[in-house]
């Protein structure tokens, strides 16, 4: 009987399947065993001379780029890095410092330092293959592309591509244009401050019960237990989108499967190099066969993810139809529950006079968008809320200041006796606390759940001063921006809060002087996260209800790290103290 073992970590169950079978006949003179591995030496080389073939053509397309695309003779050029062997340079180009391959404060530091090398905030490098990328190190260039020109500047295809795979095709992140304006305008209302405000009972709900659930698990150790809090923030952000934008019941089978697949999407560790550079050769379809665990585990989650929400907006949509038919007749209105619900109610009366264009959404676009608030309002208030507790556990002063304020409105809250619900009012007072709103702006700024921006131009522009020619790919790296010194002040990289607030004294003024666009984790104009309120609010709320009642500090020994295209802090293991024990 033969048994891989060598490749049983690798290859996913069919081919441990094949391990245990009996072999007992043969093809001419050869053994199964001997003609199963020279098939799959067969497709190994297929798939090496493939890799191969696509690397040069890779190669030779991004070269012509460099030789005739004007704008790049134009354009300052970073240059090979002396420490980086010119193999891995032709392999990898910047991407070693200038991707997730870095943690985000080295990446942030490169881009920093290759601005002020070459003096120049607009300088061209290489991404993986030798692929020309524009670097806009500037706050006016974050603007010209994201509010000035913003017509002129698109997804490029590869982005495209992979939001695609999980967001789907039709939803407001991938639109462009006239298209985009259109489902803006009809999606803005639903998350409208009075629409958002009443979603309090949920957030405080579910803040409540992760610090339950905290307690719980000491009181059951007898002793000081430590917290995996980005596995606890996803969680607790899962139900709340569960419930405020779909009113489904997390905690059911299906709820907890849902979960379960986004955590794993999002939460696994970034890919080897020699797997980002397989991802980056082979074409999708290929990709999408290879027995490969990581592969296989996606497309399974992915998959489960796609056809839950989907089932999720067919029935909701049913029912609003239902409800309609029985509304008309009976001169109501159909019931809005949540932003599933006013989504499939939206409608833009304006547009329906004046425009061609439909004014309302149709069944896929729904689907996208729900897709779209499923992953982004989860990933982003999870990596918000988990490196908010991060920087709060080892700035001790910065969190008790917190927790005075938030005290503070509590008891004044209790104390107020009017028509709005005790939940709302306490989620419209959050929204307006100073130093709360400072904290988790300044977390946002040393940790944007995005590090970088990626556009493609579509027509010949200019961008101070330098020329951008049509299909050229500018990179506006976030992470850089917010970590800037000439925007931030000489403590850049240093966590405090009151560079948000104003009126503190002539000494901290030139740190709050800052570019409006040095500050882009929602990004800006048009392109502006629409659910950013929403996760504001949701992180205050959550944030409220943990700080009022355990404090938090960081494990000794535990070393923080973060990576990826979305910045996921990994191994974040918290210490938690109940404030009325201490």
């Amino acid at each position: 009987m033969w048994q891989p073992d060598s490749l049983s970590s690798v290859w996913s169950s069919p081919w441990q399947k094949l391990s245990t079978f009996q072999w007992t006949t043969s093809i001419g003179g050869y053994s199964w065993p001997s003609l199963l591995v020279w098939s799959l030496g067969v497709v190994v080389l297929f798939w090496l001379v493939l890799a191969v073939v696509s690397a040069l053509q890779q190669w030779l397309v991004n070269m012509y780029r460099w030789l005739f695309t004007p704008c790049y003779k134009n354009i300052p050029f970073a240059g090979k890095p002396d420490n980086l062997s010119w193999w891995r340079y032709l392999l990898y180009g910047h991407a070693s410092f200038a991707a997730m391959m870095a943690p985000p404060s080295e990446i942030a530091s490169w881009f920093l330092r290759t601005r002020d090398a070459l003096h120049s905030e607009i300088f061209s490098y290489c991404f993986m293959f030798l692929a020309p990328r524009i670097a806009l190190v500037s706050p006016e260039a974050a603007k010209h592309v994201m509010v000035k020109n913003v017509r002129n500047y698109v997804k490029p295809p590869m982005v495209r591509q992979g939001l695609s795979n999980l967001l789907g095709n039709k939803g407001i992140l991938l639109a462009e244009g006239d298209d985009h304006a259109r489902q803006r305008r009809i999606i803005l209302p639903a998350f409208h401050f009075d629409a958002l405000v009443h979603l309090g009972p949920i957030f405080r709900t579910q803040g409540r019960l992760v610090v339950e659930r905290w307690l719980q698990q000491q009181a059951a150790a007898g002793k000081t237990t430590s917290v995996d809090v980005h596995l606890d923030m996803t969680q607790v952000t899962m139900n709340v989108i569960a419930l405020a934008a779909f009113g489904y019941d997390p905690m059911t089978d299906s709820g907890q499967e849902l979960y379960r697949a986004y955590r794993e999407i999002f939460t696994q560790r970034p890919p080897s190099r020699i797997l980002s550079l397989l991802f980056s050769l082979l074409p999708s379809w290929l990709l999408r066969s290879l027995p490969l665990r990581l592969i296989r585990r996606q497309q399974r989650n992915v998959s489960l993810v796609k056809r839950k929400v989907t089932e999720i907006v067919q029935k909701r949509r049913e029912e609003y139809e239902a409800c309609a038919i029985m509304s008309e007749k009976e001169s109501t209105k159909p019931p809005k529950r949540d932003l599933l619900d006013l989504l499939v109610a939206a409608r833009d009366p304006e547009m329906e006079k004046k425009s061609s264009h439909l004014p309302w959404l149709t069944e896929e676009e729904i689907t996208s968008q729900a897709l779209t608030f499923m992953a982004a309002g989860q990933v982003t208030t999870a990596v918000l809320l988990s490196w908010t507790l991060f920087e709060l556990s080892i700035h001790p002063r910065a969190q008790d200041k917190l927790r005075k304020e938030l005290e503070t409105l509590a008891a004044t809250t209790l104390e107020e006796n009017d028509s709005m619900s005790q939940d709302a009012r306490l989620v419209e007072k959050l929204d307006k606390l100073e130093y709360l709103d400072a904290v988790l702006r300044e977390s946002l700024r040393l940790h944007p759940p995005v590090l970088f921006v990626t556009r493609q131009a579509v027509q010949q522009d200019e961008i101070l001063g330098f020329p951008i020619s049509p299909g050229a790919i500018v990179n506006i790296p976030i992470v850089a921006l917010h970590r800037d010194p000439q925007q931030w002040g000489e403590d850049a990289d240093t966590f405090s809060p009151e560079r948000f607030i104003v009126g503190r004294g002539a000494a901290d003024a030139a740190r709050q002087q800052h570019h409006p666009m040095a500050w882009l984790p929602f990004l800006y104009g048009t392109r502006a996260c629409t659910g950013q309120r929403f996760a504001m609010l949701e992180a205050k709320t959550i944030l409220f209800e943990l700080l009022t009642r355990v404090s938090v500090r960081l494990q000794p020994g535990c070393e923080v790290k973060g990576y990826g295209m979305v910045s996921v802090p990994r191994d974040v293991h918290l210490q938690v103290f109940d404030l009325y024990k201490e």
